[in-house]
């Protein structure tokens, strides 16, 4: 079996992608910092500022989860009991 001609070899596709590394390099790296005044718009969650919360805020969310876990270890409970 056979590669045909018209594509590219290993090689040479390799040192294509060599040659375009800088150029690639120098579009990523450009200072793409926004301005003061500009909106940032979607970010990813593990790229935004942290919102800082009340110890009030923070004991409501852990009572919250604790809740939710409880209820979801009893449905556990209760399907495990119905086999």
């Amino acid at each position: 079996m056979s590669t045909p001609e018209d594509q590219p070899s290993l090689d040479d596709a390799l040192a294509c992608a060599r040659a375009t590394r800088e150029q690639m390099a120098a579009a990523l790296g450009e200072d793409q910092e926004l301005e003061a005044d500009e909106p940032v718009g979607w970010q990813p969650i593990w790229k935004r500022p942290r919102k800082l919360k009340s110890e009030a805020a923070k004991k409501a969310e852990l009572r919250k989860q604790r809740k939710r876990l409880q209820e979801a270890a009893k449905r556990r409970l209760a399907a495990r009991n119905s086999r």
